[in-house]
């Protein structure tokens, strides 16, 4: 019995002396431990068990625009009707339309179609983020053409209605379901890029939105902020130590306020929403550092150079050089994230209703933060429609992988499900994470490898082959819009004025 206790015990000293030459391999010579503890041992041997770490996997859609007028000679119905009648009466009129097609909004039939895809891919995401734009372009004018009616207050009533359909309908589908809901362009009473701010709208959208959010964020806190710019902020259900915070970027757009919008409240909007925001956000960042947690910036307008606006313009290269924000305010928020760099895990935007993402890059061209920018339901700027599914690991919040869902062919009434699973983030890129740095090493890899490059440009337009957005003469234009924020980097790397793109030194190179 002696010799067999002896024996038995033997394995737990191998794994021990193992453990200890593991780690004695680690060292370089002047670095190797004098002795190996037992604890250090089974830190060793807890390490080797590779216990799988928790994935958490919330869903991602922007710009539905939905329409309401799409189906014509119901509207008035609509207008005399309370929103819980209206699947009903669109239902109705359904069964002798489509999906829709390029060039148009979102109809019910390819709402429907799309929040029910949803459901399928991930009937119980942990949260759902939607960044911005609820309801079709144009509004005002075609409620006026649907209706003939040109009285103010019945168009913001019909308005208030058709948001409070869409959040409602997602809500049925995904009953208990947190929902980031985010205020696009056309999210107003006023009308495109006229958000009224500390007015009527922000009150009434903030009552409609707060059950969405109501588990994580403080009431009285999301009340003033929201009345205030449209803005809030929340606790992060992929860790519940970590914050998002919600912004209202049409406040920054170059377009904010421009006066060849119909502005239907009848008077100018004060810059002034903007400042405040930006010092609310300033406010937010520093206390969560001084906190310990990590943020995520959702928002709909993102900052950087607009790659379709500044590309094929009638004038040279850089007369046409156009930002998303104006370029004042562009500038402090890039400077503000860069002081926060330790801070803002991500940011995620949509917007453009492409599939794209940007960086925020040093000046020794060192990635230090991305923005997500998510595809459109809506296909009006002649994209597939498309949602994604993001994956991430529970307890520190950051990125896995992100899949990409598509609706190939409206036209398709043949199968029940005409939805389609278009690409992975990690299959495409060979990347096992999605950080600043990965990006990055996508990004280089889309200039540099043709099959890649072919891939994104194929993606961006969410797999729309027959009018793609991205093309051999505006590559270059698009191309650096993802590393470039600003005007004179964005010149410098479009414009030909740098023989190649300053960022490819020897150790940029993936």
């Amino acid at each position: 019995m002696k010799y067999l206790s002896s024996f038995i015990i033997r394995p737990r000293l191998l794994l021990l002396i193992s453990a200890a030459c593991f780690l004695q391999q680690g060292f370089s010579s002047r670095q190797k431990p004098s002795a190996l503890t037992i604890q250090q041992a089974d830190t060793v041997i807890h390490k080797a068990k590779k216990i799988p770490v928790a994935n958490g996997m919330f869903l991602s859609f922007s710009d539905l625009h939905f329409d309401p007028f799409s189906f014509q000679g119901i509207t008035d119905t609509l207008l005399h009707s309370p929103v819980e009648q209206w699947a009903g009466i669109f239902e109705a009129a359904a069964k002798s339309q489509g999906l829709g097609g390029y060039g148009n909004d979102v109809n019910y039939n390819l709402f429907i179609s799309a929040v029910q895809k949803m459901k399928r891919v991930n009937p119980h995401p942990d949260f759902i983020v939607m960044s911005g734009d609820f309801i079709s372009h144009d509004f005002g004018l075609n409620f006026q053409s649907a209706t003939g009616i040109y009285n103010s207050d019945t168009l913001f009533g019909f308005i208030r209605k058709t948001i409070g359909f869409v959040t409602s309908t997602i809500e049925k589908y995904f009953p208990g379901i947190s929902l980031f809901p985010v205020l696009g362009n056309n999210d107003s009473y006023c009308g495109d890029y006229q958000g009224e701010t500390s007015g009527i709208f922000f009150k009434q959208i903030a009552q409609m939105w707060y059950p969405l959010v109501k588990k994580n964020v403080n009431a009285r806190a999301f009340r003033e902020s929201f009345y205030n710019g449209g803005y809030y902020e929340a606790r992060n259900p992929a860790d519940s130590a970590h914050t998002i915070l919600v912004l209202n970027t049409v406040l920054y757009s170059s377009s904010y306020d421009a006066l060849k919008y119909p502005n239907y409240c009848s008077r100018s909007k004060p810059d002034s929403a903007g400042i405040l925001q930006m010092a609310w956000l300033k406010n937010q960042l520093r206390r969560n550092r001084a906190q310990g947690k990590k943020v995520w910036i959702l928002s709909h307008v993102p900052p950087g150079i607009n790659a379709y606006a500044s590309s094929g313009g009638p004038g040279s290269c850089t007369d046409n050089i156009s930002g998303f924000w104006k370029d004042s305010l562009n500038q402090v928020y890039l400077k503000l994230l860069a002081s926060y760099k330790d801070v803002v895990q991500l940011t995620m935007a949509g917007h453009t209703h492409m599939d794209n993402f940007q960086l925020f890059l040093d000046s020794n061209y060192t990635a230090y933060n991305f923005i997500h920018l998510t595809p459109s339901i809506s296909p009006i700027f002649n994209n597939n429609p498309a949602f994604q599914e993001i994956s991430y690991i529970k307890g520190s919040a950051a990125w896995k992988d992100y899949t990409t869902w598509f609706l190939p062919d409206m036209g398709d009434t043949t199968h029940a499900d005409p939805w389609q699973k278009e690409y992975s983030f990690g299959d495409i890129y060979g990347e096992t994470m999605i950080t600043a740095q990965s990006l990055k090493r996508a990004f280089l890899k889309i200039y540099l490898d043709t099959a890649t490059r072919k891939n994104y440009m194929r993606f961006y337009n969410t797999g729309n082959t027959y009018q793609p957005a991205i093309n051999g003469r505006n590559f270059l234009a698009y191309w650096c819009s993802i590393g470039y924020l600003n005007a004179a980097g964005y010149g410098d790397c479009a414009c030909g004025i740098a023989a190649k793109p300053k960022l490819f030194t020897n150790q940029n190179k993936p």
